[in-house]
């Protein structure tokens, strides 16, 4: 009896100790968001994108209409700003989003302080992922941002991972869709 208790605790010590160390995530795997130029095609081209990225792809996970919510109906971000959202495990800035990039740019040309980008992901993948998609995400909106005149000083950039979600129905595709954001905020 003792020696299965020893053997027990052995297998469950081995568990913890090898299961509970995760390797960090490589911030700068693929392509480097802050060497992007300018926009270009259908999104700003941050090298290779996440093949769950696809629009065949991210059927049924987007807002009702079909697209991302870029029609003013979410909106997490303050101030005037509008919230940019993405697709699946995605970082790029679609066409789709253009509207609210070019409102936020007109609401930086009537503000002259600083702005916090806060990167947001839904519940899918590990925290550490998640951390590292929102970091990413919300550097290529600054991009996007600088790339069309606003000083990249004037930016702070932050991610929440899956933290603030503005939606938790586990059931609705559409409330998903909600939380792949960055919200801008004036500091």
């Amino acid at each position: 009896m003792k020696r299965l208790f020893l053997i027990s605790a052995a297998i469950l010590f081995a568990f913890f100790w090898t299961g509970c160390s995760q390797k960090a995530p490589d911030l700068n795997a693929g392509a480097n968001i802050s060497d992007v130029p300018s926009m270009s095609g259908d999104g700003v081209n941050v090298g290779e994108h996440n093949e769950m990225a696809n629009a065949d792809a991210l059927k049924g996970r987007m807002s009702p209409s079909g697209g991302l919510p870029n029609d003013g109906t979410y909106n997490n971000s303050s101030g005037g700003f509008q919230s940019v959202y993405f697709g699946f495990g995605d970082f790029s800035i679609v066409n789709d989003m253009q509207k609210a990039i070019d409102k936020n740019i007109q609401t930086l040309k009537n503000y002259s302080g600083n702005i916090k980008l806060e990167g947001n992901c839904d519940e899918f993948g590990t925290d550490e992922f998640n951390y590292a998609l929102g970091l990413k995400r919300a550097k290529a909106v600054k991009d996007a941002l600088v790339a069309q005149g606003i000083a990249a000083e004037r930016f702070t950039i932050v991610s929440l991972g899956e933290s603030a979600p503005v939606c938790t129905n586990s059931t609705a595709n559409e409330c998903y869709a909600q939380n792949r954001r960055v919200d801008l905020h004036k500091q």
